[in-house]
């Protein structure tokens, strides 16, 4: 049975056909279908299979839902079990915004506490620019993964800090046994290469060690190379007491004698050696030159916590240069 209807109000009135039909209802105006302030409308709330189309062969215009709704929620496939559902797609080339609004809103993606969920952002093999995050005030972002990783892989370069802001950039933390590994293939690994900066790498608590490997090519550097370290202590045979250079460590640096009679200085280290180092004693003025080119001469002696600089009988301050290092 098809039941058509024209209906007109007033002399202004605009006239519009309602088909109501076995199956279907048609109008070739506008179709409203409204109910009482507190009322339920219920749309396919038996079926069980088949579709559902709302604006399948819409071209224009926009489709709405829920948009005076300022409570309650707004449910898409709420009890799904398999299926996909699909917000956008085809050849669309506009927007698609998700908590979009100014209020405090929390949008969450993939957060049921079962089952395993794949989420994929941009995965298309297409040219896809994603931004994730903001720059703006006490913004956040967290990066969370458990025993499966978190890798970071790009065609070109992966740039982390790059904005022109100060800021620490921290990679790693301070407790359990964890390892960074740094690696570019047959690439180079440039660590502060560019604008004065001082770089620390270790630190002095424990029995921290720094090492530094070379193959053939060998170990460069360029430029000074300052010690800095703990002031060790200095002492001689005989009631004279030497002197050393303020900036002097376990390393390098400068002894000078008293003018007591004394046969021996002493440099204590401030750190004992693993094993006795090699050190390098050189005549640091005229008294200890002449000491050197003598028939008696100077030796050194070492051991893992100090160097000893034997001479004949001196009673000159006789300045003495050091340099040492432990061999393995």
């Amino acid at each position: 049975m098809t039941l058509a209807l024209v209906v007109g109000v007033g002399a202004n009135s605009a006239n519009a056909a309602l088909t109501v039909a076995a199956l279907a209802v048609t109008s070739d105006g506008a179709l409203t279908l409204n109910g009482a302030a507190a009322s339920n409308i219920v749309l396919g709330g038996a079926t069980t299979t088949g579709s559902l189309a709302i604006g399948d062969a819409m071209t224009t215009g926009s489709i709405t839902a829920g948009a005076a709704l300022t409570t309650g929620s707004i449910t898409l496939g709420g009890a799904q079990t398999s299926g996909a559902i699909t917000i956008g797609g085809g050849v669309q080339t506009g927007t698609i915004t998700l908590g979009g609004g100014t209020g405090a809103q929390t949008v969450n993606l993939g957060t049921g506490a079962t089952g395993v969920k794949t989420i994929n952002v941009g995965t298309s093999a297409v040219a896809n620019v994603i931004t994730i995050g903001s720059t703006t005030g006490a913004a956040s972002l967290t990066l969370q993964a458990g025993t499966g990783d978190v890798t970071v892989t790009s065609q070109d370069d992966i740039n982390i800090g790059a904005n022109a802001v100060a800021q620490d950039i921290v990679v790693g933390n301070e407790t359990g046994a964890s390892s960074l590994e740094l690696d570019a293939g047959t690439g180079a690994i440039n660590i502060g290469n560019a604008i004065a900066k001082t770089i620390t790498i270790g630190n002095t608590t424990g029995a921290t060690a720094v090492l530094v490997n070379a193959g053939t090519d060998g170990f460069e550097i360029e430029g000074d190379i300052v010690t800095k370290g703990a002031v060790p202590a200095y002492t001689e045979s005989g009631a004279g007491v030497p002197t050393g250079t303020a900036t002097n460590t376990d390393t390098a640096g400068q002894i000078t004698t008293s003018t007591t009679s004394h046969t021996t200085a002493i440099i204590t280290f401030s750190n004992a050696y693993a094993t006795a180092p090699v050190c390098i004693v050189t005549a640091g003025d005229a008294d200890a030159a002449a000491i050197v080119g003598s028939a008696t001469g100077m030796f050194a002696t070492m051991s893992t916590t100090a160097l000893t600089i034997t001479t004949a009988a001196s009673t000159t301050t006789d300045v003495w240069n050091y340099f040492c290092i432990e061999a393995e």
